[in-house]
């Protein structure tokens, strides 16, 4: 088994590989300025690291729900949540990363009424707590050093707190109207980054976050607006409907270090036409346009400013539209 060791020109960190065969082009080829410098491996366990990261967590539900009518439900829980932990190879010195939990409490009341106006209402209140919170946060290099990356780390608390609205109301069977809102406080409550080893070829981790700021991609307000409406038609010619979505979103934090980490408010208008059972047929037809308005808006920052002192936008979908065609089989 042939084992090299190979170094890059101008870089200090060296690219271990091991094969049965390596193959590279001649020095006199024309990748000569580029082509690695092979040097020989003293041990072949310099050509091996294993890294496991394994864990294990209960899981729970509380539930109490209670019923003072036929319309209305009151109820409260409590769960535990928990997410694994991972492994990326790409990160020297910081590859795994371990399980983070939270703590979910929630009470509220779902409702609902009849007659010419008929629907529901539905309020909630919630409040989570994490710990061991995962963070991504961006790879500082030394100087010469390799470039920066990206790193997940256990390396927060946080509370997440709030309340959700859900409402609908149908006008004589035929005019629904949607209601929807959240508002979110999401706060970090402590960040503690561990200091990386001297051997390390990052000078530190820059998370995403800060203490005492917002949770990162938790906008305080969302609201959403929706009005569908379906023809009076007779049912030999099937059930047509129209409808329209309006959906805000506030301000919300994407990355703490970097210059475009603050997205915009956006404001987005949903369309839709729905033809079921097209002239009694087993056939439903549909057409839908997404951002009616083409609204151009970013949706996250590619994180990479701590790191490498640039950064971009990841921008939204442009306006959409198209149609569906369903065939149903059976009753």
């Amino acid at each position: 088994e042939t084992t090299r060791l190979f170094v890059t020109p101008g870089s200090n960190t060296p690219r271990i590989v091991c094969d049965d065969t390596i193959r590279f082009n001649s020095p006199d080829g024309p990748d000569a300025d580029t082509l690695p410098d092979p040097l020989t491996v003293n041990s072949r366990s310099q050509c091996h690291n294993e890294i496991e990261e394994k864990s294990e967590k209960p899981t729970w539900l509380i539930d109490i729900d209670y019923k003072p009518s036929d319309d209305v439900l009151l109820y409260a829980k409590y769960a535990r949540g928990y997410r694994q932990g991972g492994v990326s190879m790409t990160n020297i010195g910081i590859e795994s990363w371990g399980p983070e939990k939270v703590d979910s409490y929630e009470i509220g009341a779902k409702t609902s009424f009849r007659g010419q106006v008929s629907g529901y209402f539905n309020i909630a209140g919630f409040y989570n707590d994490f710990q061991d919170q995962q963070v991504f946060g961006g790879l500082v290099p030394k100087p010469g050093g390799p470039i920066g990356g990206a790193v997940i780390v256990n390396a927060g608390k946080s509370r997440i707190q709030g309340i959700e609205v859900d409402g609908s109301a149908t006008v004589l069977g035929s005019l629904r109207f949607d209601l929807g809102y959240t508002y979110l406080d999401a706060k970090i409550k402590d960040l503690a980054v561990t200091a990386l080893s001297a051997e390390s070829p990052f000078a530190f981790i820059q998370p995403s976050s800060k203490a005492g700021g917002p949770l990162t991609l938790s906008p305080k307000h969302r609201v959403s607006l929706g009005a569908n409406y379906t023809l009076p038609l007779p049912e030999t010619v099937g059930a047509i409907s129209l409808g329209a979505v309006y959906v805000h979103t506030a301000k919300q934090v994407a990355n703490e270090t970097s210059p475009l980490g603050v997205l915009p408010a956006t404001d987005i208008v949903n369309l839709n036409v729905q033809w079921d059972e097209v002239f009694g047929a087993p056939i439903d037809l549909a057409f839908f346009m997404t951002n009616v308005t083409n609204e151009i808006y970013p949706v996250n920052v590619g994180g990479s400013y701590a790191s490498a002192g640039f950064d971009g936008y990841i921008m939204a979908p442009p306006r959409m539209w198209g149609f569906r065609l369903r065939y149903n089989f059976g009753q």
